[in-house]
């Protein structure tokens, strides 16, 4: 096999760490966010009422 060895810079680097802790990292959830999540609940348990719970 043919390797290239590469060397990174430290600022090369600092920003592979920083981009892979951003996409590892739980995202903050807007207000909006939360509304739209709490409508759809609120359509899955009216679904579940209407057809489920005779």
């Amino acid at each position: 096999m043919n390797l290239i060895k590469e060397e990174l810079t430290e600022d090369e680097v600092a920003e592979i760490i920083e981009a892979r802790y951003a996409a590892e990292s739980p995202k903050k959830i807007s207000d909006e966010d939360k509304k739209v999540v709490e409508k759809r609940l609120k359509k899955i348990e009216e679904f579940g009422k209407k057809h489920y719970r005779k």
